[in-house]
């Protein structure tokens, strides 16, 4: 492919259809749809479930590409074949590694049950786009012959002001907004948190979106199946119902119904593992989500989740000083975009942030000054943490240098161009 031109103007009429109204929508359709030309935004509710709702193919006459995301069932692999066959040209748009999500994710079992439909539907299209390197590297893997072009996540910084609300309460706030898709990335860090907050009186924890939890493994023997009497086909019978079981580690002992066990379990007795429901004497491990200590600092703070459609407005309004974003180093975050990096920026304020892939490369287009963001190891995460909650003047300095790499590379102005390109490729 030849270089991207750098004429932002598109004349080609498009029309973004997204898969949900999530971030994903937000950030690979809204904010695009809002900067470029000759652009419309239809939700159509093609969903990777296969929940289908009628396709009005009115709402797209006019248009010549269709970008659409996620899409993964029999109902939208018809919905992309019927909008080519009236002429249109379908784009195939991806912000996460489907392939390679991490055991923890919940979203795991249903993506890893969609993973054929991700690469017929992706076929069909006349090209896919992704949101980062990483991402392009894993979706070749499944689509070998396929051309992807990157398009990198953007910011509108029209929407996204710097905070407009200035505190005089003499805080520091920590902010931190996510999914329970992230346990698994911020639980070291969170643990941390309750130190640093003692040691820093004047800072604030505050989570937006899901509580602080940690995941544990608690392994417990089973000491009784619970039984009781039921009528079966008029037939009266002893019909399981639970399990009473006992921590090995704590001794505690509880009754656990059986419907947890209504999947396979892995049973160990001895050297022996064996697939099953559990049995009387057997030793099973399972995975617990338990409240962080976090939860329970005086200066813990917690925000519900934020409609979509207000997240910028919302974001600015929390009036942070300074934002985290942990990550595990493991390929489906080595896919990831540095969009929280981009929403930090955008208000002007440090992002400490896990030296992996898509930090790495922000960072590495500031400098040495960035790169002081990257933290290698929970040391680093813990003296940073308190190094910027102490130092008002490197915050603001770190702040201004992150917004002025994102305005100079991920602002829409500059990403549209990409996806201009993208346009141009398919119609020709």
């Amino acid at each position: 492919m030849g270089s991207i031109s750098t004429s932002t103007n598109n004349s080609i009429p498009v029309v973004y259809s997204p898969a949900g109204q999530d971030a994903c929508a937000y950030y690979r359709m809204w904010i695009p749809h809002l900067s470029i030309p000759h652009s419309d935004y239809y939700f159509t509710g093609l969903k990777p479930d296969g929940t289908p709702n009628d396709l009005d193919l009115n709402k797209m006459i006019g248009k010549q590409v269709v970008i659409v995301q996620r899409q993964s069932s029999i109902f939208n692999l018809k919905a992309i074949r019927l909008m080519k066959q009236v002429g249109l040209k379908v784009i195939y748009d991806l912000d996460d590694n489907l392939w390679n999500l991490p055991h923890g994710n919940p979203a795991k079992k249903a993506f890893e049950a969609n993973q054929q439909g991700f690469v017929i539907c992706a076929r069909e299209c006349d090209l896919l786009t992704v949101s980062t390197r990483g991402l392009k590297t894993a979706a070749s893997v499944s689509l070998p012959n396929k051309e992807i072009l990157i398009i990198p996540n953007a910011m509108d910084f029209k929407l996204f002001e710097d905070k407009q609300i200035e505190r005089d309460d003499g805080f520091v706030v920590i902010g931190w907004g996510g999914s329970n898709t992230h346990t698994d990335d911020v639980k070291d860090v969170f643990d941390l948190m309750p130190g640093i907050l003692d040691q820093c009186p004047n800072a604030v924890m505050e989570i937006v979106g899901s509580p602080p939890k940690k995941e544990i493994t608690q392994e417990y023997e089973v000491l009784e199946i619970l039984e009781r009497e039921e009528t079966v086909k008029d037939e009266k019978k002893m019909v399981p119902y639970g399990l009473s079981i006992v921590d090995i580690k704590t001794g505690k002992q509880e009754e656990i119904p059986w419907h947890s066990f209504s999947t396979p379990q892995t049973i160990r007795r001895g050297k022996m593992r064996l697939i099953g429901r559990p049995l009387k004497g057997s030793v099973m491990s399972r995975q617990v989500l338990i409240d962080s200590a976090l939860a329970f600092h005086q200066r813990y703070r917690y925000k519900m989740w934020v409609p979509i459609r207000e997240y910028h407005n919302r974001l600015a309004s929390w009036a942070w000083d300074m934002s985290i974003a942990p990550l595990e180093d493991y390929r489906f975050n080595q896919s990831k975009s540095n969009i929280k990096m981009l929403e930090a920026a955008a208000l002007k304020i440090p992002c400490l942030v896990s030296s992996v892939l898509p930090y790495q490369e922000f960072c590495a287009l500031g400098g040495k000054d960035l790169e002081w963001l990257l933290c290698h190891n929970l040391k680093e995460w813990k003296s940073k943490l308190i190094e910027l909650i102490n130092e008002p003047e490197k915050r603001k300095f770190l702040g201004e240098k992150m917004y002025e790499t994102s305005k100079k590379y991920y602002d829409i102005e500059v990403i549209k161009a990409h996806w201009n390109y993208a346009f141009q490729q398919v119609v020709q």
